[in-house]
């Protein structure tokens, strides 16, 4: 399925709810070794914002506004 946009697909829809029922700011992180991940972010309109660790390992956070 990888490169099929189904990822992009699930985010939007995702983000459709969340605009309407809970709006504001989201997140996502990312291990900063997935590209295809850090990708499908990007184009569903997260920006990279810092890095982080979560579970002692280092993560790149990405933050998106409402209706973005």
């Amino acid at each position: 399925a990888w490169g099929k946009g189904f990822a992009s697909e699930a985010v939007g829809a995702m983000h459709d709810w969340l605009d309407e029922h809970r709006p504001g700011q989201s997140v996502c992180i990312i291990d900063p070794g997935n590209a295809g991940s850090q990708r499908v972010a990007e184009k569903c309109g997260y920006e990279f914002w810092e890095t982080s660790a979560y579970r002692d390992a280092t993560v790149n956070v990405y933050r998106r506004s409402a209706g973005s």
